[in-house]
């Protein structure tokens, strides 16, 4: 552990000046055009799903002809696939060489490929072009709910940075991998796959340059920061600061790799992220749009001096240092680490909840699976995966921050989950900066099995058949929540342990009434609640172990759009949403918003420029910030 020492705080001021031009205007052919020399039909899919195969043994999918709307009378090729488990990596794929015939594909070389997809949710899609012998090229789509055409370039087909030739690869199979985080089944639909030799002239790269200076909060030049420009999926360019701490980046970037009907691809601008890295300071992060147009701006990345997280006991209902100061963790949900084994900008999105929006507590969940290295693609036995999590350990403690490790499961714990926190909590037994959320959201079963394990088949609690979520446990024995407690405690771990309730993690009647844990040897228990519109009677489910012990408002969230089993609709965030922050700042609730990430709902982000959700997220970064609201009306 790193401590903190006499250092200032930094900052890098810089500019961005962007210029380009150029026009997106590409309009596809017609669904229906008649072919001619210049382009050949593949699948249209009017009749069977001539010849698709998928992978065997990888994932639960299925092939059938489906109606595709009113857009086509016939059908397409429906996917039906099943993400998570243990089994992540799926497809369906096509040999070329009977609709190819003799035909080389050498004769689209420079032009491009034309497919319809259609997803239930919108999720990603890799379309993956490969030849025996000689590897694969792929480009990834995001698929969305209605019907969308894209025609993308063969020259954006790439296996790593290498582009596609057509003239030296002749493709032998065409393969869709799709990619949804929800552990349940998902339906992808595909009609009307072509190629053609017409060329399609994708706008100019954008040209840029960054310049700045990185200095101190006085003003004085910081020398040989290593300062760098990244894309979510790649580093675009990076530079070093020289003695009197300036500094420039130029290079450029390509913004759109096809073209769609009806345009949802039009993008104009990429988002990035700036860092900058100086021995004795902390990394900063500031996203950056980049922008096809002339853009003059200025940014300012704040390194932040390197502090340390002092150890937490429980002391009576709340948590307090072993110098007796109390300490109210406020922070966000961080997420993807438990649908993802790479995750989607974890380090990045830590350090800004941190740095910008003034979290001084992190949720992170996380998959037992990924941690042991079970889920297919996986070949080091889970070693990257906990890497990524001790990195985000390491991030929040160098900024005096805590992370609270929690094993995203739901249902009832079982012994892999007893398996998990042995170890877990052997790793991190020493690190007074982590909190261990044994159990994501208990349900479907009774206190007393909540508390000492049991059959569950004998004796199931009213929410069992609750509609949040339809994920089903093979197991049918819990091993309890103090079972996991104990597992914890036998590594020496005297980290604080956090216990949800029953009722998705909502309901802690039960805590008062005979069913709260032992806690033999450790810092104590602190008991999760996740708070949503559609659960009520805060003051009975919630509030009342309040009384007694320490609470952790896990997850809490708002949007404007009901869940599926809201069918009365859903309250109004503008009211919800203050209400709730004041009744967690009136009782002084440890908390977590959900979700720090644009793509998990309810969001407190938009994207990954990290702006506020004006329904959401706008009132949890008031409220970090400190701000205080009124609570009017309990629930």
């Amino acid at each position: 552990m790193l401590r903190s020492g006499n250092l200032k705080l930094s900052a890098l001021c810089l500019s961005i000046l962007l210029c380009s031009s150029a026009s997106f205007c590409q309009e596809a052919p017609a669904k229906k055009a008649n072919p001619d020399a210049n382009s050949k039909i593949l699948y249209s899919f009017e009749k069977d799903t001539q010849g698709w195969w998928t992978f065997k043994n990888e994932a639960e999918i299925d092939l059938s002809t489906a109606k595709a709307g009113a857009e086509k009378s016939s059908g397409a090729l429906d996917i039906t696939f099943t993400c998570g488990g243990g089994k992540s990596y799926l497809g369906a794929g096509i040999e070329t060489k009977y609709a190819m015939g003799k035909e080389p594909w050498k004769n689209y070389a420079g032009g491009h490929l034309s497919i319809r997809l259609k997803g239930d949710i919108p999720f990603n899609v890799k379309v993956e072009l490969r030849s025996k012998g000689k590897g694969s090229f792929a480009v990834p789509l995001r698929v969305q709910e209605s019907w969308v055409k894209y025609d993308i370039p063969f020259s954006q087909f790439k296996s790593g940075d290498k582009v596609l030739d057509l003239a030296e690869f002749n493709v032998d199979e065409i393969v869709l991998i799709p990619s949804a985080r929800a552990k349940q089944k998902h339906s992808l639909l595909v009609d009307d796959i072509a190629l053609s030799q017409e060329e399609i002239k994708l706008p100019p790269p954008i040209s840029f340059t960054v310049s700045g200076k990185v200095q101190d909060a006085s003003g004085k030049a910081v020398s040989t920061a290593k300062v760098a420009l990244s894309s979510k999926y790649s580093r675009i360019a990076d530079a070093q600061a020289g003695d009197d701490g300036a500094f420039s980046i130029s290079s450029t970037v390509q913004l759109r790799r096809f073209v769609s009907t009806p345009a949802i691809d039009s993008a104009t601008d990429l988002d990035a992220v700036l860092t900058a890295d100086k021995p004795g300071l902390l990394n900063a992060y500031t996203p950056v749009k980049l922008m096809d147009k002339l853009n003059l701006s200025t940014f300012c990345l704040v390194l932040p001096a390197m502090k340390s997280a002092e150890e937490l006991k429980v002391a009576g209902n709340r948590l307090k240092t072993a110098g007796g100061t109390e300490i109210w963790l406020q922070g966000v949900c961080v997420d993807s680490l438990e649908w993802s084994a790479a995750g989607d900008n974890i380090i990045q999105s830590i350090s800004i909840a941190i740095d910008q929006w003034k979290s001084n507590c992190i949720r992170l969940p996380m998959k037992g699976s990924f941690w042991f290295g079970r889920e297919d693609g996986q070949k080091d036995g889970g070693d990257a995966y906990r890497k990524i999590i001790d990195s985000a350990i390491d991030t929040c403690a160098k900024r005096g921050a805590y992370l609270v490790l929690d094993l995203h499961r739901f249902g009832f714990p079982t012994d892999a989950d007893a398996e998990f926190w042995k170890d877990a909590a052997a790793r991190y037994k020493d690190n007074p900066t982590v909190l261990f959320e044994l159990f994501n959201e208990p349900h479907g079963i009774s206190w007393e099995i909540w508390r000492n394990g049991g059959d569950t088949k004998a004796a199931k609690s009213n929410d069992v058949n609750a509609a949040e979520n339809n994920e089903k446990q093979k197991e049918s024995i819990s091993v309890g929540h103090q079972a996991l407690v104990d597992a914890v405690r036998s590594t020496g771990a005297r980290n604080i342990i956090i216990a949800g309730g029953l009722d998705w993690g909502y309901d802690l009647s039960g805590i008062m009434n005979g069913f709260a844990l032992d806690d033999k040897g450790g810092n104590g228990i602190m008991y999760s609640s996740h708070v949503y519109p559609w659960k009520s009677d805060w003051a009975g489910k919630t509030l009342i172990a309040a009384e007694k012990h320490p609470l952790f408002i896990g997850e809490v969230g708002c949007q404007p759009e009901p869940m599926p089993w809201q069918k009365q609709g859903t309250e109004d965030p503008a009211i919800w949403a203050p209400d709730m922050i004041g009744f967690i700042q009136k009782h002084k609730l440890n908390w977590t918003g959900f979700s720090f990430h644009p793509g998990c709902g309810p969001r407190a982000i938009l994207d990954w420029q990290y702006t506020p959700s004006p329904y959401w997220g706008a009132y949890v970064k008031e409220a970090l910030s400190g701000k205080q609201f009124d609570m009017k009306k309990m629930r």
